[in-house]
């Protein structure tokens, strides 16, 4: 890290501090004291610059340190804080993209028949240095940019959109968007959004992802499922917390009895994801990726189209559902609401 010093006639760049410890740190990006780094075999590190406490002392410099990383293998090629300075977005070689989460408080154990669901009181120094993977997602190109702002935003919603990402004063930072996207661009040429939104919303069109999947054929027989979930070389994993723009977006264009086969297949998912929900006790949290997370993001990816996370209630503050049975033109107005987002 280098200072600007403007104390002489020419204005030079000093050298203020340094963290070793990378392979090729190929991306790099600022959020207030936060250094987020996207290495080209260590995957993500978030450090935190520390400014040097008394003038003249031996501390005169500032330090970095680092406060967590990702310790799973990954050839990253961009990296972008996303909804808070606690989630990190990044993409890599084989063409997947994923969130991680920084653990700032214990996760809360799913409460089971006579077994004690207290919170531990404490992390501990590794759990709070290991980023949890709260989503995974398959986009099929090389992403090698990421960046906050919407392709159709209005200079207030930009405003909002940068005081997410930081760039923004306090006072516009204070109060977040519900909804917030980023937007990123592939070796390809391709441009896509990667959009935040509530659970509720999340967990509609999840609903409707599940009841394409299950009433359309994927190109040539295959498994869309298949194709969004994460390969890498090393590891598998299946698509996590995120629902495909692409694939919601096609309902648009399906003819009237496809539309109405998966809208009856829909209206069967939510009833079924209310009564389980319902059957869960209030408090309890869900496990996600490779751990149980208390404020649960929830994400929306997708190749050339829009994608999200919102914050997810912990008891049932906010209905699973819709309380009555959906038409077609029910689904295609909260599609098209959603597409005026990107």
């Amino acid at each position: 890290m280098y200072k600007l010093n403007l104390m002489h006639q020419r204005p030079e760049l000093k050298h203020e501090c340094s963290h070793y410890g990378h392979i090729l740190a190929l991306a790099v990006k600022a959020q207030g004291d936060l250094v987020l780094v996207g290495d080209l075999l260590r995957s993500v590190t978030v450090l935190r610059y520390c400014p040097p406490t008394t003038a003249g002392s031996p501390t005169e410099n500032g330090t970095l340190t680092e406060v967590a990383r990702d310790f799973n293998v990954n050839s990253m090629r961009a990296v972008e804080f996303f909804h808070n300075s606690n989630f990190y977005l990044g993409t890599e070689d084989f063409g997947n993209m994923f969130i991680a989460k920084r653990q700032l408080s214990p996760p809360t154990p799913v409460g089971a028949a006579g077994a004690s669901s207290s919170n531990p009181s404490t992390l501990t120094p590794e759990e709070k240095g290991r980023l949890l993977i709260n989503s995974e997602f398959h986009i099929g190109d090389t992403i090698n940019t990421l960046r906050p702002g919407s392709l159709n935003a209005q200079p207030k919603d930009q405003m909002q959109f940068e005081a997410a990402s930081g760039a923004g004063d306090a006072a516009a930072s204070a109060a977040l968007p519900e909804y917030q996207s980023i937007l990123f661009g592939t070796v390809s040429g391709s441009i896509g959004s990667i959009i935040s939104i509530p659970k509720h919303v999340y967990d509609f069109h999840s609903s409707l992802e599940a009841a394409m999947r299950s009433v359309l054929q994927g190109v040539g027989g295959f498994s869309h499922a298949e194709f969004r979930a994460l390969y890498n070389g090393r590891r598998n994993g299946s698509q996590s917390n995120s629902v495909d723009g692409d694939l919601i977006e096609m309902f648009l264009v399906l003819g009237a009895d496809d539309m109405e086969r998966i809208v009856l297949c829909l209206n069967n998912g939510l009833r079924a994801r209310m009564t389980s929900a319902s059957a869960v006790p209030r408090g309890t949290s869900t496990a996600v990726g490779s751990g149980a997370l208390t404020d649960v993001q929830r994400s929306v990816l997708s190749g050339s189209a829009w994608a999200t996370t919102g914050s997810a209630t912990d008891g049932g503050d906010q209905e699973v559902g819709p309380p009555r049975e959906l038409t077609v033109e029910d689904v295609v107005a909260r599609i098209e609401e959603m597409l005026r987002l990107h």
